[in-house]
């Protein structure tokens, strides 16, 4: 879903102009990027998404990614992995202070959720978001496939942006 895929593709057109109207309208800070299961793209969806959002709307967004082994898969955007702040991933407090500032310095920030694989070890970050967008790929599209991290969402009461399926 990179600029030059959008120009010829009006479904990822679509979606990006959806949750930018979603950002405007909706106002949240904090959104948790996430799936429910591992290795659905929600990183690599995350990153281009905000790459996407600077080229055509200029806004400035950050990534945060939650997920100790992975990296940086779109030049040209904000980007952080959370082990390389050994200061901040041991002591939520500072991650806190952390994300405060992130926040006072971009429009949003856009947090990548570390999904295990087993999925029922997982859990939510304990900040504060204010959304969550939920990627779905072949693994998790049916009626019979498990839900457990949108159901975590849900009993949180974390307002869902939108659900996205993604083809890496």
């Amino acid at each position: 879903m990179n600029t030059n895929q959008i120009k010829n593709d009006s479904e990822s057109l679509q979606v990006i102009k959806n949750i930018d109207f979603l950002l405007r309208t909706k106002g949240p800070k904090t959104i948790l990027v996430t799936s429910d299961y591992p290795e659905e793209g929600h990183g690599e969806f995350a990153q281009e998404l905000v790459s996407d959002l600077t080229k055509i709307y200029g806004r400035k967004s950050f990534v945060l990614d939650l997920r100790s082994e992975a990296k940086q898969t779109t030049p040209g955007i904000e980007y952080q992995n959370i082990k390389d702040l050994d200061y901040v991933e041991s002591n939520i407090d500072q991650l806190k202070i952390y994300l405060d500032e992130l926040s006072r310095h971009n429009d949003q920030i856009f947090i990548i959720h570390n999904v295990n694989k087993n999925i029922q070890t997982s859990t939510l970050p304990e900040i504060s978001i204010d959304s969550a967008l939920i990627t779905r790929s072949d693994k998790s599209v049916g009626i019979k496939k498990s839900r457990y991290i949108t159901n975590l969402i849900n009993d949180a009461d974390l307002p869902i942006l939108g659900l996205v399926e993604y083809r890496a």
